[in-house]
This record gives structure tokens, sequence and C-alpha cells, in this order.
């Protein structure tokens, strides 16, 4: 397991199909985790790309200006839970991809960013990110120098 260790607690707002995910990140299980949030990130694409197709058809394009902000409601809980994932592993390619997928930002996802673009030997991304991180959360600035654990809610 990767340091620092990203410790993510259960959210009452959590998505429910998430939860099995979230417990499997816990016990430090994180390759069946992707594995469980890639299936669930085809389904759910295939399910919601239908569904917007029939509103937009049956609405006549008035749906779609609600589109990006479904999506980032839908998604970014997957796509951060799958950043952490792929960051806990070490595949920091895996991690600054899925991190590009997320709508909202926060500190912790910037802070993540930056390691994995140091990682990847990537020093101005990672300035950038690091930057970001600090902006959101100053207190961003020390867990960021001592590699310690961090908890957030998902």
């Amino acid at each position: 397991m990767r340091k620092p260790f990203v410790n993510l607690k259960f959210d009452p707002r959590c998505p429910l199909p998430l939860r099995p995910a979230l417990s499997l990140y816990q016990a430090h299980r994180f390759t069946e985790a992707i594995t469980y949030l890639e299936d669930l990130k085809k389904g759910r694409r295939i399910s919601d790309g239908i569904f917007y197709v029939m509103m937009t058809f049956a609405t006549g394009g008035a749906a779609l200006p609600f589109f990006s902000w479904t999506m980032k409601d839908t998604y970014d809980p997957l796509f951060r839970l799958l950043t952490n994932c792929y960051f806990q592993l070490g595949n920091d390619e895996g991690a600054v991809r899925c991190f590009g997928k997320i709508f909202d930002k926060t500190a912790l996802d910037w802070t993540i960013a930056s390691l994995s673009y140091e990682a990847l030997g990537r020093p101005n991304r990672a300035a950038s990110a690091r930057q970001r991180a600090v902006r959101a959360d100053p207190q961003m600035t020390s867990w960021l120098g001592k590699g310690s654990s961090q908890s957030t809610r998902m």
C-alpha cells in the first residue's frame, strides 16, 4: 500500500451502488474495488445514455442543459473513488486519468493529483496542482509535506 493512505469514510449521502467499493477500499482491496467500479461505470453510462437520448427527444432538447449537472452528481464520487484506488496501488497514470474526469475537484483531489504528477515526472503540473490544493485548503500544505493519513467523506 502506498503512503499516504487516504482514509475515506462513509457519508450518508454516498450513492448506494458505491458502498461495496468503498468497503473494499477500506479493507485495502483496491484491485477488487477498481474492478467493481469499472463494471458499475459501464452499466451507468449505458443506462444514463439511453435515458438522456430519450429525454432529449421527448423534450425537444430541453433536457440538454441539465446533462452536465446530473453527470457531476452521478460520476464525481465514482471517479473520486477510482482515483484514490489507483493512487493507493501506485498506478499514477490511472489516478491522473480518473482525476481529469472529476467535475468538482476538492483540495484532496488536487493533492492526490500533485503527488501522482510528481511520481510521473511532471513537475510543472505537480506544482500547479499543489498550488490549487493549498488554495482550496491551506491545511494541505502540512499534509503534502508530511505524508500522513488524511480522512475525507465519500
